[in-house]
């Protein structure tokens, strides 16, 4: 009996992962130790070497797979949302108390190691969502509040990560909207959530180009206030398709439906305009840069040839230069 459920811990490991896993691995390490040869010290496994602390951390990596097997799945259960509030507490504090490693702080260094917490933030974020999608008699389609509880849960460590000044590992949180599609939600709405980064930086950028247009018309706007209630009322309206998402059946949803469409209508127009405008700008712009390059080039012959007659003398050929 005891021989049974010690064989059941790796009965349903889906070992050909595990194995391609590895290998990848391994490769990686390879790879590395290529890229840092040091023909001094030619040592693969020698933790001084990139290629060595690699080696360590994919034996403690291994351990720490095998420990995680042998920990009774229900702790997993129990303890989600404690390890999801750790992790982002842990998140929160790094912000602060990190190094500043070239630009970023989300590297925790504990002594000879480094740790950086928005990857085990990951798993947690996992973990949590699947308690949330285990609970009883939860639908995610049921409500919008269990489509806000979702959101919550990925967007939570997405804007601590941001802090730490780390986007490309909140980039990969992103990759848990399939989790919500394999759950039911719609494919529009996932495609919306994955060209919102496109969204936010055209927006971002029509603001810029309207307070400078604005600023041009009229100094007024120009002023700290003016500029900021411009840029609230621009937010909400870039914001009105989300609000009237999770707005409540009635008035006020229909209300913002019909701001959000307007919207988008003139959204397109002035994405059309200022396309033209930079067109048109970019071109006088190479217009503009030909025609100085010409001038120089000719002004650089014309000061040669002026050199040359002064220092030989040829006074003819400088008056036929001048005239």
């Amino acid at each position: 009996m005891q021989q049974e459920n010690s064989g059941s811990v790796f009965r349903y490991v889906d070992w050909f992962t595990v194995v391609l896993y590895i290998i990848l691995v391994m490769a990686g390490m390879v790879s590395i130790y290529a890229a840092s040869y040091d023909f001094d010290h030619a040592n693969m496994l020698s933790f001084t070497e990139f290629s060595g602390k690699q080696f360590r951390w994919i034996g403690l990596s291994l351990v720490l797979g095998l420990v995680l097997l042998l920990i009774d799945a229900r702790v997993y259960e129990n303890y989600a949302y404690v390890i999801y509030g750790g992790l982002l507490l842990l998140l929160l504090i790094t912000i602060f108390i990190a190094p500043d490693i070239k630009g970023s702080r989300s590297w925790l260094v504990i002594g000879p190691m480094s740790l950086q917490p928005a990857e085990f933030g990951k798993f947690a974020t996992a973990l949590c969502l699947a308690k949330l999608f285990s609970s009883y008699n939860f639908v995610l389609n049921a409500s919008r509040k269990n489509y806000m509880l979702a959101l919550l849960i990925i967007f939570l460590p997405v804007v601590l990560i941001l802090g730490q000044k780390e986007t490309g590992s909140a980039l990969v949180y992103l990759s848990l909207f399939f989790v919500l599609y394999r759950e039911g939600m719609s494919g529009l709405i996932m495609l919306a959530v994955y060209l919102s980064p496109i969204y936010i930086i055209a927006n971002s950028y029509l603001l810029i180009r309207l307070h400078r247009w604005l600023g041009t018309c009229n100094p007024l706007f120009r002023k700290t206030g003016i500029c900021v209630a411009i840029s609230l009322a621009y937010v909400f309206l870039v914001a009105s398709l989300l609000i009237a998402f999770f707005l409540p059946i009635g008035p006020a949803r229909r209300i913002m439906k019909l701001i959000s469409n307007y919207w988008l209508g003139i959204l397109l127009y002035l994405i059309l305009a200022v396309l033209m405008a930079d067109a048109i700008c970019f071109l006088l712009f190479l217009i503009t840069k030909r025609r100085l390059k010409w001038w120089a080039k000719n002004l650089d012959i014309r000061l040669e040839f002026t050199k040359k007659s002064l220092f030989e003398g040829e006074k003819g050929e400088l008056l036929e230069i001048i005239e």
